[in-house]
């Protein structure tokens, strides 16, 4: 009986150092940056895209990524606060209808771009400077 107790124990023990072993390895998210102008521009990364070739560039852009690195993707849209909420929710039905895997997120962010200097060619770069808690929206 005393065996069976040790055995018991070692199985628990070792199936929570699996889980603890897959956590910490598991993908992350791919995380995709979308800015939206005042003018309704739209930026997916840096590239500017119509409205019209949100799907296809978003698909080329995960196409390139390696699978295995990434589980679901995360869609950041960065918006001009002076935008109605609608053009944004357009722009998020384009981009589940470009890409749309199981695990898929969407975040959406108001900001004023010309205070927070994100209307030039860096805004990316310019975005992770930011405290975005504050501007979310969703």
């Amino acid at each position: 009986m005393k065996n069976y107790k040790y055995l018991l124990l070692f199985l628990v023990l070792t199936s929570f150092s699996i889980v603890a072993q897959n956590k910490t390895n598991s993908p992350k998210s791919l995380i995709v940056n979308v800015l939206i102008d005042v003018n309704k521009n739209i930026y997916i990364e840096e590239m500017l895209t119509q409205k019209d070739q949100i799907g296809p560039n978003i698909k080329k852009l995960i196409s390139t990524k390696p699978a295995n690195k990434y589980e679901g993707v995360t869609y950041r849209i960065f918006a001009d606060g002076s935008l109605q909420h609608g053009t944004i929710m357009d722009v998020n039905t384009l981009l589940l209808k470009g890409y749309q895997p199981i695990q898929t997120k969407t975040e959406k962010y108001l900001l004023d771009l010309k205070a927070n200097n994100l209307d030039g060619p860096d805004w990316v770069d310019q975005l992770n400077k930011l405290d975005l808690k504050a501007s979310r929206i969703n």
